[in-house]
């Protein structure tokens, strides 16, 4: 039996940009009319936006017709149609109740208008107060307020706080991910800060440092050497001028600088270094 495959295509369409299906096998013409008529396959002009229009196919209903004729889908094709299938669902079902639903601003008290919807979410704005609420597929609110209420939250997720609950209720787990990858970077940076706290407080500053450049161990923005009882450190840093200090080696000074020397920190390194921060 004959395999066929599709591929999904991002269609630039200006403000109407969208995905599409299209086929990457070469059929013939007889079986391509037998899933045109069925309504698998249609022509998508884009003589309004000055390129060559393409076939775009609906691969469920081409699967039907196929397999009628002695072909076969490719499964993993087939899998990723139907979950945008079931994508396409949600959003509809999801877009029926935001329809229906009436949400007030408390500020001006005039009725808000539905910005957008996903999967499980959607968003109402009251424009004029900069008034917003994401409400649940349920149609329950889950998230209210002014936008100048929510300026630290922004600040932790990286983008505008409606979009990012819509987010967390759509796709909690990439939601949770960039949240992570957020947390990570601030490690980073209180790390280095716990690192040149720990110098200002212990360290001695070195008149005369006879090491050679290639004797100190590299990190992110420190350099160090490991002694018996005391550990030599050269931060890279304007506010330490350039020097080498000498600090007490401390099971928290030495993970510290272990953590800014590895190059492929994995999540559990960065979990282990928050016990000495």
């Amino acid at each position: 039996m004959t395999v066929v495959k599709f591929k999904k295509i991002f269609v630039d369409a200006d403000d109407d940009s969208f995905e599409a299906w299209v086929i990457v096998n070469r059929l013939p013409h007889d079986v391509f009319l037998a899933c045109k008529k069925a309504g698998a396959v249609w022509y998508v002009d884009m003589k309004e936006y000055g390129r060559k229009g393409f076939w775009g196919w609906n691969v469920i209903k081409a699967a039907e017709v196929l397999k009628k004729l002695g072909y076969e889908v490719d499964p993993e094709s087939l899998m990723a149609a139907r979950k945008d299938e079931e994508k396409k669902k949600m959003i509809r079902e999801t877009a029926g109740v935001a329809l229906k639903t009436k949400i007030i601003c408390p500020k001006c008290g005039e009725k808000t208008s539905l910005a957008s919807y996903g999967t499980r979410s959607a968003l109402f704005r009251c424009h004029r107060c900069r008034y917003s609420a994401v409400i649940n597929a349920d149609g329950k609110i889950v998230a209210q307020g002014f936008d100048e209420d929510f300026k630290e939250f922004e600040e932790v997720v990286g983008r505008e706080w409606t979009y990012a609950v819509m987010d967390a209720i759509d796709n909690p787990e990439n939601f949770n991910k960039r949240l992570w990858e957020r947390e990570k970077k601030r490690i980073v940076v209180e790390v280095r800060e716990k690192i040149k706290e720990i110098v200002r407080e212990t360290g001695e500053k070195l008149k005369d440092c006879k090491f050679r450049e290639e004797d100190f161990r590299k990190g992110e923005g420190v350099w160090y050497i490991l002694q018996d009882n005391s550990i030599l450190l050269y931060l890279c840093d304007p506010d330490f001028r350039g020097r080498v200090f000498r600090c007490p080696r401390t099971k928290q000074i030495e993970a510290l600088v272990k953590f800014m020397e590895e190059e492929n920190r994995t999540d559990d390194d960065f979990r282990a270094v928050l016990n000495y921060l």
